[in-house]
């Protein structure tokens, strides 16, 4: 986790960006390294993150776009906080995949917004 700094003697807790990888080195502008997708399912339920860069090819454990799937049953289901994200894989099939239930998740993400912003109206015209 990383502090950003105190502010009326609490903590403010920093996003980071996760890298998804089990073989290429994390760039340096990333914060967590993550190489299977239960590490990363138990860090996104525990750490504040706000971006993630998916390969898909984990060697033998499951891929990126298992990954992907969670994130997305997550966003339908009001459990995970929007992400932003990006694809580095070289595969085109997985990250076809990968893109397609992030993108699922965006259109849950931007629902809940709408919802949350009509109930918002509501209130001030009561």
């Amino acid at each position: 986790m990383k502090i950003l700094k105190k502010a009326q003697n609490q903590w403010i807790k920093q996003a980071m960006k996760m890298w998804l990888d089990d073989i290429r080195e994390m760039p340096s502008d990333f914060d967590i390294w993550v190489k299977t997708v239960e590490e990363a399912k138990s860090i996104l339920e525990t750490e504040s993150i706000d971006f993630i860069s998916f390969d898909n090819d984990l060697g033998l454990e499951k891929e990126g776009r298992h990954l992907a799937d969670w994130i997305e049953e997550k966003a339908f289901n009001h459990e995970l906080g929007r992400l932003k994200w990006q694809i580095h894989s070289g595969n085109p099939v997985g990250a076809k995949a990968i893109h397609q239930a992030m993108q699922n998740a965006e259109k849950f993400w931007n629902a809940e917004m709408m919802a949350l912003k009509q109930v918002e109206n509501q209130d001030e015209l009561v």
